[in-house]
């Protein structure tokens, strides 16, 4: 028997095959890591404009509530029989403990059907166990209860200067059999110069409704740190109460 011919063509030619291959690889995943943050950053920024139209379509509803309701805001919250009423619904207690939502109560209710896609932040993401505090509503945005709640509209003498609605969450110890648990980030209803509540899920930022219905991207001014998943804060300084108060 004769000793096999390796043919050493042929083994340069696998070799260079393997080769190519290699080299495509890296092309491939020097691209992915070029296009994946261009790619996240376009997600980032569809997010941001969906929240934005969600505000957008509540600033309508709120005026159509002026129009019917003598020019006057709507209260952040009222105590009734049934429960407390928000912009959102009617939260009820239930006898187990917690409290189960009507949206169709809420004092914008009446006026989503004759606006289009309001619905929640879709950036938001709840950190407690149970997930979203309340499903099927707007809460998440928070209305600025001091300077427009219950007012007139005719007595904002500068609306394009006063906060609407925002952005809102807030951190709170989640409980767990009656004893403080982690802390945690959940849907909030309202914003005031004074709270941590300002929710800035867009990459830093926050979207924010003034009054005469344009809306702008605010970074925070102060910012509370004690969880990173929830950077909530002030978008303005402490002491200044400008953009909420007229």
């Amino acid at each position: 028997m004769g000793r096999r011919k390796v043919r050493l063509g042929s083994w340069r030619r696998r070799a260079v095959t393997l080769l190519e291959i290699l080299v495509v690889i890296v092309v491939i995943g020097v691209l992915a890591a070029l296009t994946l943050p261009v790619f996240w950053h376009a997600r980032a920024r569809a997010i941001q404009a969906v929240c934005q139209n969600h505000l957008k379509q509540m600033g309508v509803a709120v005026q159509l509530y002026l129009q019917y309701n003598d020019n006057t805001y709507f209260p952040r919250e009222l105590e009734t029989d049934e429960g407390t009423l928000y912009y959102y619904g009617l939260e009820r207690p239930l006898a187990g403990g917690g409290v189960e939502l009507d949206v169709t109560r809420g004092y914008l209710f009446p006026y989503y059907s004759l606006v289009s896609n309001v619905g929640c932040c879709p950036a938001f993401r709840a950190t407690t166990r149970e997930g979203r505090r309340q499903q099927g509503a707007t809460l998440g945005y928070g209305y600025n209860r001091f300077g427009v709640a219950g007012r007139k509209g005719n007595h904002i003498a500068k609306p394009e200067n006063i906060v609407l609605f925002a952005d809102c969450s807030h951190v709170v110890w989640e409980r767990q059999t009656g004893v403080l648990g982690k802390l945690v980030v959940e849907e909030w209803d309202y914003v005031s110069p004074s709270d941590f509540t300002v929710h800035f899920r867009h990459a830093g930022q926050a979207n924010v409704i003034f009054c005469d219905g344009h809306i702008e991207s605010r970074e925070p001014r102060n910012a509370l740190d004690v969880l990173p998943k929830a950077p909530v804060g002030m978008i303005n300084d402490l002491g200044d109460t400008s953009l909420f108060i007229p």
